[in-house]
């Protein structure tokens, strides 16, 4: 969503090298409010997994309220990065593991307390994993992988059914197998993009 681009105060390390004069000096990431709420996202996932996995009658409730909390700063810091045009490459590299990671934690805390198959939770992650490898190969000859409209759905459903297993609501694990073929079929939809012909 949004990324923080390096700073450089003198030359290139480069040709700092290269001339032999200046020293380059390290890089300097700017933060921006918008990494600021990625990196509270971050944050969010210790607690949220830490109170889901204590057992107690309103462990529960509370790391649902948790997760909701960290996802909507998804929505949020997305917003600011382009209102206030600071989209840098440090927050497009921080948004997606931030989110990753809190998907993650979630789903395998779920799976230790016996509340999510094993074969949901390799689904899930192994998509993300595979889909993040693809994007960051296609980064690499210059290309930017969208996400489409699957891939929001996907990340939608997600965000609804692992709260509601959380804290038990009725249907969640319909839900949950919704998140999981949705996960699949964006995934799948990534890939045929990604090898499909361009235009010379």
């Amino acid at each position: 969503m949004h990324a923080e681009e390096p700073s450089w105060p003198g030359p290139s390390p480069a040709a700092a090298g290269e001339g032999g004069g200046e020293r380059a000096r390290p890089v300097r990431l700017e933060m921006t409010v918008a990494t600021w709420i990625s990196l509270a996202r971050l944050v969010l996932v210790l607690p949220m997994l830490a109170v889901l996995l204590a057992r107690t009658p309103w462990g529960g409730w509370v790391a649902a309220g948790l997760f909701v909390a960290a996802a909507l700063t998804d929505a949020l810091d997305g917003y600011l990065a382009r209102h206030r045009r600071e989209v840098t490459t440090f927050g497009k590299l921080l948004d997606p593991v931030a989110d990753k990671l809190l998907v993650t934690a979630a789903i395998i805390g779920l799976v230790e307390l016996g509340l999510v198959s094993s074969w949901a939770a390799v689904a899930v992650v192994g998509r993300e994993m595979a889909v993040t490898g693809l994007r960051l190969v296609l980064a690499g000859q210059g290309v930017i992988l969208a996400a489409g409209p699957w891939g929001k759905g996907k990340t939608l459903v997600q965000c609804i059914a692992l709260p509601a297993l959380m804290v038990g609501l009725p249907g969640a694990h319909l839900l949950l197998w919704l998140a999981v073929a949705l996960t699949l079929w964006s995934g799948y939809l990534y890939f045929r993009n990604a090898f499909a012909p361009r235009p010379a």
